[in-house]
């Protein structure tokens, strides 16, 4: 919490804030016991046992030209205030060299306990009124860190927290950082002689030696390329070369040697001014001129057999974080094909779900459209300028928005709902609809063609996430089945017909795919999650093949639905999450009364979606979701004693729970071998569950009317091409007739969330009909007494849910309003015109299963809504640069 001025923190009164960052804040402070003024370094978290024991041993430090660290608290250090000018170039040499040798005899103070800064660079250098250096923060870059590993291996690879620094500090720190810093390898004393050298070249010349528009550019030429130093002046050609070893067996050992190559003057013409080559020893005058004189034979030598030359040497992998924007939970993410920044939805404690960008040498996330899908399945265009994204808000339709500085617009009206695309370079846009296949459309609008349909006789249930391969004829995509062999990644064409695509599963996993390109030009990588580990499968890309064993890139990654949290660029960036209960965020259930005003939380935090109340309002069913599980069960939550109970175990996925009239049963869907079923189980957990329905068709179970003969479900016909509202007795007037389910309402657009009126005369439900989810209400059985079909809603709704006198008609409008709608029975049905009770945060705002539910006499409304952990501890999002360099593993 940031600090006021004249608020105390111990002895030290603050007198202004001089800087912000993530970590925290900088004060400028009054220390009355001493009669000085001070720096207070404010922490946004307690300082462990460890951190303080290092501290104490930095503030023994006691040289001029070091600052000087005066005491540490809980969460805050206070250290010598410094005023003073930034360290700044260009300097002439002269003018540069008192600064550069107090820069010198600093470090070696400091060197000589053993002590090592580890993030050297002007922004930590100071320069008094009086001409003294000051260099500040020294190590308390080492103190902050957890012991790093030695081996250099990639997965303890540094992470460079984005979000948690000052805007741009971390690609300036990036530019300052030795090549063993950003591998991973333990950072000694020659980690500061490489940033030494690093700063003494931006001192003299007032240009970086190190630069790029991205942190992936800037820690390429520290890993990869050789600096040119010509521009700085002679005098310190040979110190800054002998700094600059990559290879830091091979750097200057001490930074006591910086002196005799200061004093030894320019290097000899002849000598290159690129830092190359193995050099040894400590008198380096006599040994580069013998140097010299072989250069030239050997340039000679050179010219004739520069087959011969040293290969380049392969980037190395780095890695750094991503932290979700403040009081917002990030979901679904996409790094752009330019792999310069990442596109995530993130849930916010106001509710409203948004798509942002973040660029990667930026600390800042920028909004760039609110989204009433949650979360919606978005993706990006070849040149990383838009996302597309679907939008159910009244209509199905696929939207786009220019990242930088555009508001979102339609692309097309679609018929189903967006589930994943590829945006190729042409315009054309192939993107999952579910229930019905994959679909093609034009980035300028059209009327979308269908590419593929589902087969009923491998029971598909879904085709999800094409992403073009690079012919951008070929496609890769995701099948779902009730059949487990039939789930997997299939090679999709713009040429074949809808039913004539390969049949032939490539990878087994239930999960969508990514495509990422290879070194090798004539192949590329298949990356899926399984078992939420990483994996990555070669692809011959004439053949159209994979081939070889995957190769495990990560583990503990998180899923949710059918995408796992993973995405590549095309050009050597990968980014991925870690996360429990399938990666998504917690979800809190709030009670709130008809103005929207909360009445206090309703249960504790879990990961659910579907829920249902009680009839006596004393219990809710829901699906909830284990740590680290795609597959869901119902759970009962019992809000007097604030407890979970389990009451499915069964390994596969169950959901849409509703309850029978008495509250003894509950009965809910289950995606089994052969398709979906439905299935009841007693609520006090007594017994085992008996199955209503066998599995069959993809279902969504929707109500169990009042007087308990009838359950309704949603079915996708067999062709797989739209859902329909479907009835089955459980208590029949006719013995034959039980367990015969029997078509309610099959008019050729998607029906789905029946809902029986109290009376058990009338179903309220939600149909597409017009190109957009509304809600209406028929006669039951359809068509009894001549009655016709009544609209409620009129720009969209979805999730109908009944007050329990069936006079009044409650859903749910572009995504976040709750409306309410007057219904009389007498001398005919009639229903009032809608009205706005309030806006809300719901979670799972969707047309085929309920993200909510009210209470018998509508006066209260139980809303699960996203939310961020009080303490921000969400897992961030990974960024690997390079990360084929996994595969060498």
């Amino acid at each position: 919490m940031a600090l006021s001025i004249g608020d105390k923190l111990g002895p030290y009164e603050i007198l202004a804030m001089i800087g912000k960052g993530g970590m925290g804040e900088v004060y400028r402070a009054h220390d009355s016991r001493l009669n000085r003024d001070v720096a207070i370094k404010v922490s946004n978290a307690q300082f462990t046992e460890r951190f303080t024991r290092e501290a104490r041993t930095i503030a023994a430090l006691n040289h001029t030209n070091i600052c000087h660290l005066y005491d540490v608290g809980p969460n805050y250090l206070v250290m010598e205030y410094v005023e003073g000018n930034d360290l700044k170039g260009p300097l002439n040499f002269d003018d540069a060299l008192p600064i550069i040798q107090q820069l010198i005899d600093g470090i070696e103070a400091a060197h000589e306990k053993n002590i090592v800064h580890r993030d050297l660079k002007p922004a930590n250098i100071k320069i008094t009124p009086e001409g003294v250096v000051k260099i500040l923060d020294f190590g308390l870059a080492k103190a902050m860190e957890l012991p790093p590993s030695g081996d250099g291996t990639p997965d303890n690879s540094p992470t460079l927290t984005m979000g948690m620094t000052e805007a741009g500090a971390i690609l300036g720190t990036a530019a300052y950082m030795s090549p063993e810093q950003a591998k991973g390898k333990v950072a000694d004393r020659r980690a500061d002689i490489w940033s030494f050298a690093v700063v003494l070249y931006q001192l003299l010349t007032g240009r970086k030696l190190f630069s790029g528009e991205t942190v992936v550019e800037v820690l390429g030429g520290v890993l990869n390329k050789e600096p040119n130093l010509s521009d700085a002046p002679p005098q310190v050609h040979r110190l800054l070369r002998w700094c600059l070893e990559k290879d830091r067996k091979k750097r200057l050992a001490s930074i006591s040697d910086a002196r005799i190559l200061l004093a030894e003057g320019p290097a000899d013409e002849g000598v290159t001014s690129t830092a190359s080559g193995s050099r040894g020893g400590s008198r380096f005058g006599m040994l580069e001129r013998g140097v010299a004189v072989v250069a030239t034979l050997v340039l000679a030598i050179v010219s004739f057999v520069h087959f011969n030359e040293k290969p380049p040497v392969p980037p190395e992998l780095i890695k750094f974080e991503i932290f979700a924007p403040e009081k917002t939970a990030i979901q679904k993410f996409q790094v752009s094909p330019d792999g310069h920044k990442v596109a995530f939805f993130g849930d916010g404690v106001d509710g409203r779900g948004g798509l942002w960008v973040r660029s990667f040498d930026s600390t800042e996330s920028k909004r760039v459209a609110d989204a009433d899908l949650d979360p919606p399945l978005f993706f990006w265009s070849a040149d990383s300028r838009y996302l597309a994204f679907g939008s159910s808000g009244g209509a199905n339709r696929l939207m786009r928005v220019d990242v930088t500085a555009g508001s979102p617009e339609s692309v097309c009206d679609v018929p189903n709902l967006v589930i994943g695309g590829s945006w190729r370079s042409d315009g054309t846009i192939i993107f999952g609809g579910f229930p019905n296949g994959i679909w093609r459309a034009a980035a300028s609008g059209c009327t979308p063609s269908q590419l593929t349909q589902l087969d009923p006789s491998r029971q598909d249930t879904g085709h999800f996430s094409p992403v073009f391969l690079p012919d951008e004829k070929h496609f890769l995509y995701l099948r779902q089945s009730n059949s487990p062999e039939n789930t997997g990644i299939y090679l999709g064409s713009l040429d074949a017909k809808p039913d004539q695509q390969n049949s032939k599963r490539l990878i087994a996993t239930n999960l969508s795919p990514v495509y990422a390109p290879s070194p090798n030009g004539g192949m590329g990588y298949v990356m899926f999650l399984r078992d939420a580990k990483l994996f990555a499968q070669s692809l011959d890309l004439t053949k159209l093949e994979v081939s070889g064993d995957p190769v495990q890139i990560a583990s503990g990654l998180g899923s949710s639905y059918e995408f796992g949290y993973f995405s590549a660029s095309t050009n050597g960036v990968l980014a991925y999450r870690t996360g429990s209960a399938g990666g998504n965020s917690p979800i809190q259930a709030a009670w709130l009364d008809r103005s929207g005003k909360s009445l206090g939380a309703a249960m504790e935090l879990a990961v659910y979606d579907s829920i249902a109340l009680s009839p006596d309002g004393a219990r809710a069913a829901l699906h909830r979701y284990d740590s680290g599980t795609v597959a869901g069960d119902i759970w009962l939550a019992e809000f007097g004693r604030h407890t979970f109970t389990r009451l499915t175990s069964d390994p596969a996925d169950e959901y849409d729970p509703v309850w029978s009239p008495d509250g003894s049963h509950v009965a809910y869907a289950s995606i089994r071998a052969g398709g979906t079923g439905l299935y009841q189980k007693a609520s006090n957990g007594t017994g085992i569950e008996e199955m209503l329905l066998p599995p069959s068709n993809a279902r969504d179970l929707n109500d169990w009317s009042r007087d308990g003969h009838f359950l309704m479900y949603s079915e996708v016909s067999s062709k797989g091409t739209k859902s329909d509202l479907w009835v089955l007795p459980m208590a029949p007037e006719k013995p034959s007739d039980a367990g015969k389910p029997a078509v309610y309402l099959n008019s050729g657009f998607n029906e789905t969330q029946g809902q029986f009126s109290p009376d058990g005369h009338w179903v309220a439900y939600v149909s597409d009909e017009t190109g957009k989810s509304e809600v209406y209400v028929q006669a039951f059985p359809l068509n009894a007494g001549g009655a016709g079909k009544f609209p409620v809603s009129s720009g969209g709704g979805v999730m109908p849910r009944w007050r329990r006198d069936g006079k009044e008609l409650f859903f749910v409008a572009n995504g976040r309003t709750v409306m309410s709608a007057e219904v009389a029975y007498t001398p005919s049905m009639k229903i009032g015109v809608p009205k706005s009770l309030f806006e809300t945060a719901m979670q799972s705002v969707q047309p085929y299963f309920f993200g909510w539910d009210v209470v018998a006499d509508g006066k209260r409304f139980l809303i699960p809504k996203a939310t961020v952990a009080a303490n921000g501890a969400q897992s961030p999002i990974t960024v690997v640069m390079n990360w084929t360099a996994l595969l060498k593993k």
